[in-house]
């Protein structure tokens, strides 16, 4: 009971906080928070509650306040749409090993080796920019992403959503028509996800690049797995356009959750005092932890239960519903060229030890 005007202040910042995580727990749009804003944070209402020359400061911290609700808002949605889907898919699972015997399991089946030979010959057809079909597709990937902005063939603006120069058919490089059409089921199938994921310029996440390295990768986990993925992943697909189908929700899985990974280690690595200067040459290392993870995943088995059953049984669930998992493993001699990344971040120096 000191009685001065900062005790005074205690009991109203405590009832502003215990309304503000109420609000964070309740809510189930961002119009609630901004409801909230606009009765719990009025401008007025602080002026006719404070006197001491704090109104300023108590408006920041509200505005402080309410960034982070938004930001809690979009994880919490996040996740609570993933578990979703991973209770849906669940619901729809067989078992592993109910499906193939053990010596099944270490022999790739006819139907894994003829998807993977598809997939091969797709990634081995390289992006070629006289064809109308794959320049209306690079279009329709600038239109879904930069709704705002005109669409120019050459440009520099290319950069904006992470390619690497003025013309971006040369990002494909090793990884062809594959990682165009991985690029394109995300982007249509996932496009506000894909903004969100752009509008996080602190991250410096190079999106087509980054999603060109998951092609890759994706493509390389199959081929060097193809009994223990291959077999589960493309069972009863009879048609090359079925295969492709669910390699793109398979790439679409992994590069969003690549994503979450991503931003999280990024995150933390700004929170411990990181440069933001030397965020970008942060992405190699992310991505090795990344995939070093889903070998591991692989190896032990976990990652069918986890992911390829769930990919595979997602041949009958609706668009509406694909979103999520984890990826990879080391890179096969020679795949360095598809796998790489952009050039400029690795030429730059290394950032002095803390």
């Amino acid at each position: 009971g000191g009685g001065g005007g900062g005790g005074d202040l205690k009991p109203d910042e405590r009832r502003s906080s215990t309304r503000a995580s109420q609000s964070g727990r309740r809510s189930t749009s961002p119009s609630d928070f901004l409801g909230a804003t606009s009765t719990g944070a009025n401008p007025a209402n602080c002026s006719s509650s404070n006197s001491n020359g704090l109104e300023a400061p108590k408006q920041q911290k509200d505005a402080d306040l309410l960034s982070r609700l938004v930001r809690n808002y979009v994880v919490r949605y996040c996740v609570s749409v993933r578990n979703a889907i991973r209770e849906l898919l669940a619901s729809r699972r067989t078992s592993l090993n109910a499906t193939f015997s053990a010596e099944q399991l270490q022999q790739p089946l006819p139907h894994a080796l003829n998807a993977i030979a598809l997939l091969e010959e797709t990634r081995k057809t390289p992006y070629n920019s006289e064809d109308p079909a794959q320049e209306q597709q690079l279009q329709r990937i600038w239109e879904l992403l930069r709704p705002d902005a005109p669409f120019e063939r050459i440009s520099r603006q290319w950069g904006d959503i992470g390619f690497q120069g003025k013309d971006p058919a040369t990002d494909f490089r090793g990884q062809g028509q594959l990682a165009l059409a991985n690029l394109m089921y995300f982007v249509s199938n996932h496009t506000e996800p894909a903004r969100e994921i752009l509008s996080r310029t602190e991250q410096a996440f190079p999106f087509c690049v980054a999603a060109i390295n998951i092609s890759c990768y994706v493509l390389d986990l199959v081929r060097k797995y193809p009994a223990r993925v291959g077999n589960v992943l493309f069972q009863g697909v009879e048609e090359p356009a079925e295969a492709l189908e669910i390699f793109n929700q398979l790439f679409s899985l992994i590069f969003t959750e690549f994503e979450h990974f991503h931003h999280s280690s990024i995150s933390a690595f700004l929170q411990q005092g990181g440069n933001p200067a030397f965020v970008v040459m942060e992405f190699n290392k992310v991505r090795a932890q990344f995939f070093d993870t889903l070998t591991r995943q692989v190896v032990d088995g976990s990652f069918h239960d986890a992911y390829v059953e769930r990919c595979s049984s997602a041949a009958g669930v609706s668009p509406e519903s694909r979103d999520m998992l984890r990826p990879v493993d080391e890179l096969e001699a020679g795949d360095e060229d598809c796998c790489s990344l952009p050039a400029q971040q690795q030429q730059q120096p290394q950032p002095p030890p803390p």
